[in-house]
């Protein structure tokens, strides 16, 4: 605000997600233009408070090279995923406005215009359905013309001279864009490329440490008020070094063909690697690649790559090509950051007993697809800082017997082995996550020290038959007031203990006879079963009532719930639409169960019904599980209901059993309007997020 200087760029972004690092890194960061970052609206919703990450937003976007970040305070948002539904947000809004959201949503653009005096303006989205950056596209030109004109209104009066702009981008999702920010587009003056600056800008932010392959895409807004922008975002407007808009910076003191050189090959080498993957080459095809990928290349860039290709495996959520990867990257640079997240991840996928259960149910289907299991292991890169690549920190398969500290690297294979066997594997696994928590212990102790870590610790314990140790586990973890304390107290409460007092525990009743499925819930089984009924969490406008009910047998789990309309406005289901695994339910009014048959309340299996009858289901983050459950749905004038059964084998290898203990988490999601949590009844619902605890009992 410097009467000498300005923005170059003023960037709004709808939530802290969405701010541009790419752009910074490059823009700001190597080229010097000052720019702004203004959250236009913030999220202040049960799960999501804006407010919490503006302070890392002040400090990381300077990281990556902009000078100011701004959380403007009206138009917020209270209801979840209410920027994906355009009538909430504007009755939202005009409640906030007494009625005058067209007029002062302008008035607030056009007065950011004048603060910073911008020569372009940068309009962020989080994807086709952001229904916030719809508004605010819609709402820029008239804003741009209240900044530039004098007229004696409230930005005259406060002092606020008139700004011309005439140059405003949109972020697009097409590939059709005139300009782009990737990451690995070489910043010569920082020796770097933007996503190193980006990534690290990014973790520290709070709004995700991970986005995956950075690409941000641009494209002039089309309103023909606006000069067309290509090739830069700043368009033909771009001040010399030194000017009121531009920093002064120094000629660049490194081999910048040099560097070129280098951004080329790790180009070339990562586009092999996409390339190969596509071609649904094997893991240890592809894996051997890093042998020539990472030769000459600096540190950084060989870890980014290995970080990369887990993002590729991720992605294509092959879990076991993931898993080799990251063992790789925390054995070959155990002191890097990205080792210190990995080392986290391996203690999870190896500890997880959904997870074990998802990789036994497909390792078949690997084996049958010539995919790498996950005892192979990748082949050595150059060597940089990183240790000696003929001995390996985890154990594999074949090494059954073998002490798991220090054994070779070319062990045998992790096999869809039964029996005696399969049990050595276990074990293994089981040695393998403590391989991976003694990393993280040495690498991150106050991560490691964290209470989501410790309740992980526990369930592993106690799985092992060491009581003792869970206990002491979960009353370390239980000493403190976040979300994984208040679960880590709640469960041993429940475990040791006569009952939670801040999370229900729901006693499930076995029954003999099978529903039939048809949504009426008018069986014996549903008239003898205990009622739940979810609490909305704080809300201007309450949700309408949604009850959940349950029983089980041997082979399944049984859930009856009916979701009485919120409002007036209602859309009758489409009974034509075909249902499919993972279906995309957008702005469906929804009910989501989670069951964690372990008790670490991370990994868990997830089911989810929307008001159409459409079904979606995932284990932790794997879309790719895909069980057979069986479903009926019906709706009335007053309701949705829908009656289901889920196998206990899809969650657990063994039958149910009385007197099993599940955690599980029940949620109703209605976007734009509201969420109900399962709770306790002297609780706040929103303190726990629906979680508790599922007894199945005679």
């Amino acid at each position: 605000r410097n009467g000498d200087y300005r923005a170059g760029l003023l960037a709004l972004a709808g939530d802290p997600s969405t701010v541009p690092f790419g752009m910074l890194a490059r823009v700001s960061g190597e080229e010097g233009f000052r720019s702004v970052i203004v959250q236009q609206s913030a999220r202040l919703t049960t799960q999501n408070d804006d407010r919490e990450r503006r302070d890392s937003l002040l400090h990381s976007v300077p990281m990556a090279g902009g000078n100011q970040f701004c959380q403007d305070w009206m138009f917020s948002r209270t209801e979840p995923l209410q920027h994906e539904v355009r009538r909430q947000l504007l009755d939202e809004w005009d409640g906030q406005t007494d009625g005058r959201v067209s007029e002062e949503l302008i008035q607030r653009l056009a007065r950011s215009i004048r603060i910073w005096r911008p020569d372009t303006v940068v309009i962020q989205s989080s994807g086709t359905q952001d229904q916030l950056a719809e508004l605010l596209s819609e709402s820029i030109s008239k804003a741009t013309i209240v900044a530039a004109t004098q007229t004696g209104g409230l930005l005259d009066r406060v002092g606020l001279p008139p700004w011309t702009t005439n140059q405003v981008v949109l972020q697009s999702h097409s590939s059709q864009s005139s300009i782009a920010f990737r990451s690995d587009d070489l910043l010569p003056l920082r020796a770097t490329t933007i996503g190193l600056i980006a990534d690290h800008a990014c973790a520290c932010s709070d709004s995700g440490s991970d986005r995956g392959e950075l690409n941000e895409l641009y494209q002039t807004h089309p309103h023909p008020r606006f000069d067309p922008v290509t090739g830069h975002v700043l368009g033909s407007k771009r001040g010399a070094p030194g000017t009121a808009t531009r920093r002064n910076f120094e000629n660049p003191v490194y081999d910048v063909g040099r560097l070129a050189e280098l951004a080329r090959k790790n180009k070339t080498q990562k586009a092999a690697l996409r390339g190969q993957l596509r071609l649904n080459q094997s893991p240890l095809g592809l894996l051997a690649q890093l042998r020539t990928v990472g030769a000459g290349q600096p540190d950084t860039v060989v870890i980014r790559q290995l970080v990369f290709l887990a993002n590729l495996y991720q992605q294509a959520e092959n879990l076991e090509g993931e898993i080799s990867v990251l063992r790789e990257l925390v054995e070959r640079f155990p002191e890097a950051a990205e080792s210190i997240a990995a080392a986290e991840k391996l203690f999870i996928y190896f500890s997880s007993r959904e997870l074990r259960r998802l990789r036994d149910q497909q390792s078949v289907e690997v084996s049958a697809s010539n995919i790498q299991p996950v005892g192979a292991r990748i082949p050595g890169l150059p060597p940089g800082n990183s240790q000696d690549t003929s001995k390996g920190l985890f154990v594999n398969a074949g090494e059954i017997g073998v002490q798991p500290d220090v054994v070779s690297a070319g062990g045998g294979d992790f096999l869809p082995i039964t029996g005696r066997d399969k049990a050595e594997v276990a074990r293994i696994w089981d040695r393998n996550a403590e391989t991976a928590l003694r990393l993280l212990q040495r690498a991150a102790p106050r991560r490691a020290g964290a209470a989501q870590i410790l309740l992980r610790q526990a369930a592993n314990a106690r799985l092992q038959g060491n009581m003792n140790e869970a206990r002491r586990l979960l009353s370390t973890a239980g000493k403190g007031d976040s979300l994984f304390a208040t679960l880590a107290h709640s469960e041993l409460s429940a475990a040791f203990g006569a009952g939670s007092e801040l999370i229900p525990i729901l006693n499930v009743k076995r029954t003999s006879q099978r529903p039939v499925l048809d949504a009426r819930l008018d069986e014996r089984l549903w008239a003898d079963a205990q009622e739940y009924h979810l609490r909305t969490a704080d809300s201007r406008e309450p949700l309408a009532d949604c009850l959940i009910m349950m029983a089980w047998d041997s082979e399944f789990i049984y859930i009856g719930g009916r979701a009485a309309y919120s409002t007036a406005e209602r859309t009758m289901p489409d009974r034509s639409m075909a249902r499919t695994h993972d279906t995309d339910h957008g702005t469906r009014d929804r009910v989501q169960l989670r069951f964690d048959p372990d008790r670490d309340f991370t990994t868990a299996a997830e089911f989810i019904v929307d008001d159409h009858g459409q079904t979606s289901e995932r284990l932790w983050k794997a879309r790719n599980w895909n069980p057979k459950w069986f479903v009926a749905d019906a709706a009335d004038s007053q309701s949705w209901r829908f009656e289901a059964a889920i196998p206990v084998s899809a969650m657990q290898p063994r039958e149910l059993t009385p007197g099993t203990m599940w955690a599980i988490q029940l949620q109703r999601l209605a976007p734009g309007k509201g969420i109900q949590f399962l709770a306790a009844e002297d609780s706040q619902p929103e303190r726990v997020q629906g979680h508790g605890f599922v007894r199945f009992i005679r």
